[in-house]
């Protein structure tokens, strides 16, 4: 129904739509008819509801998700090696190129020419002062010792006949002398019966004068007295003879023992030249004059030696030494006794010195040229290891003090200044932290000691220190021992 007034009014429904509503409630108050449901439409309806609900899910984690409050993340800790620093001997050490030699090596050579026949030691055989190294047949030496044997035996042969001489006229001498001391006295004996004589003939002679005596009686005494002077010259005679006798004989015994001296002078020079043929017959043994070990033999067997040639070496190698030139600045610390290590060529210092020696002797002028002091080490070798002219490395030890060691790929640089990753936890304890950081550490570095540097400072024993996998840190980073 409509209003005359100014507002504005509800339309009412005509009475076609309220019947159609009311034909449709009566519709549904009837009992509905349904068909059963087929199995395609069951099907349909069950996928429809897992895709819908399927998708709801997902929805709502999502935002839930998105409006929940962020959470932090926690750092990933970077597995590394660690390595616990220890208290080490650091060396003050400088190394040099050097060449073992020898304190005694001879070469052999013989001193008489001659054909090699024998060969009797072999190259690097130990021998001692003596031995027969080798053996030779000279071709003069044989001929002139028999010659000068012979000339030796015909010395001796006359030095027996002027000793036989000698003898001789000594022993006539003797005689002679007894026979002049005989006649001497016999002369001696005449004299006094001479003189008996003519005191009886004087005598005689005054008694015939006085007529006391007959004429016959002085004739007699004076038979007797020229009797005894007939006597007494004949004995001055015979010892006259005899003197001259002794005297000769003296002469020839002067004579004899000349010619002893002189065949005994030859005698003595013919044994000396024996002596010296035999020791040059003897030279055909070359022999080692000192213990050691041979060297290469530079001859065989039929080869012809000269004098002087080399035929091989006799080294005493027990002890060798090094030369070791020091520069002038560092002369003030050289010292006898130092500790000298020597290592092969090559031969990092981390590997065991083949030898230890010590400094034994300095020098006590600078090498003018290379303005370096000359020192020798030297180094005992009991079990021959070491060889004369072998090149080695020998590493003085100028100076050993208590410190620290750290690998060398322990060492990062920033800016060119070294530093280290030390393994120590977090300054702050918090929920969820690492247990380990890795912290830099700038440090002072020494000199490289085999594989290792020296620190002078920043690190002590007992710290932990990264020694792999330092690319991949960076001042606090979390890290964990790599087992």
């Amino acid at each position: 129904m409509a209003s005359s007034d100014s507002q504005t009014s509800i339309p009412e429904p005509s009475n076609q739509e309220w019947e159609s509503s009311d034909s449709i409630i009566s519709e549904a108050d009837q009992p509905i008819r349904k068909s059963s449901p087929t199995p395609k439409l069951w099907l349909g309806l069950l996928l429809t509801l897992l895709v819908f609900g399927g998708g709801g899910w997902a929805a709502w984690r999502f935002l839930l998700q998105n409006n929940s409050p962020p959470t932090a993340q926690q750092p990933q800790a970077t597995p590394v090696k660690l390595e616990q620093v220890e208290s080490s001997t650091l060396e003050d050490s400088s190394q040099f190129v050097s060449t073992l030699e020898a304190e005694q090596k001879v070469e052999l050579r013989p001193e008489t020419a001659g054909r090699i026949t024998r060969i009797v030691a072999s190259s690097g055989d130990r021998v001692q002062a003596g031995d027969i190294i080798l053996q030779l047949k000279p071709e003069r030496s044989e001929a002139e010792l028999r010659s000068a044997i012979a000339d030796v035996n015909a010395q001796t042969a006359t030095l027996n006949n002027a000793q036989a001489e000698v003898r001789a006229a000594q022993a006539d001498i003797a005689r002679l002398k007894a026979e002049v001391g005989r006649q001497a006295a016999e002369v001696q004996s005449r004299e006094a019966d001479l003189e008996l004589a003519r005191v009886n003939y004087q005598r005689a002679e005054q008694l015939v004068d006085q007529g006391v005596q007959p004429r016959q009686e002085l004739d007699d005494k004076k038979r007797d007295r020229n009797q005894a002077i007939a006597a007494r010259d004949a004995a001055a005679q015979a010892l006259s003879a005899s003197k001259e006798a002794l005297n000769v004989a003296q002469q020839r015994v002067q004579a004899a023992q000349a010619t002893e001296a002189r065949v005994a002078a030859n005698l003595s020079s013919a044994r000396a030249d024996v002596e010296v043929k035999q020791e040059e017959l003897q030279f055909n043994r070359v022999v080692a004059p000192i213990d050691g070990v041979v060297g290469d033999i530079l001859v065989k067997v039929g080869d012809y030696a000269n004098v002087g040639d080399t035929l091989t070496t006799i080294t005493q190698n027990q002890t060798l030494e090094v030369e070791i030139p020091i520069d002038e600045q560092q002369k003030e610390r050289i010292r006898p006794g130092l500790t000298v290590e020597l290592r092969n060529q090559g031969i990092p210092d981390t590997e065991p010195p083949i030898a230890t020696g010590q400094i034994s002797f300095i020098s006590p002028q600078v090498t003018k040229n290379s303005q370096t002091l000359l020192t020798k080490a030297t180094f005992s070798n009991p079990n021959g290891s070491l060889y004369d002219q072998q090149k080695v490395d020998a590493r003085v030890i100028w100076e050993k003090r208590p410190g620290v060691l750290i690998p060398v790929n322990a060492v990062s640089r920033l800016a060119g200044k070294p530093f280290v990753f030390v393994a120590q936890p977090p300054e702050e304890a918090k929920p969820g932290a690492p247990e380990l950081i890795a912290k830099q550490r700038p440090v002072t570095l020494g000199n490289i000691q085999g594989n290792r540097y020296q620190v002078i400072e920043g690190i002590e024993p007992g710290d932990r220190i990264v020694v792999s996998g330092i690319l991949n840190l960076s001042d606090g980073a979390a890290i964990i021992p790599d087992s």
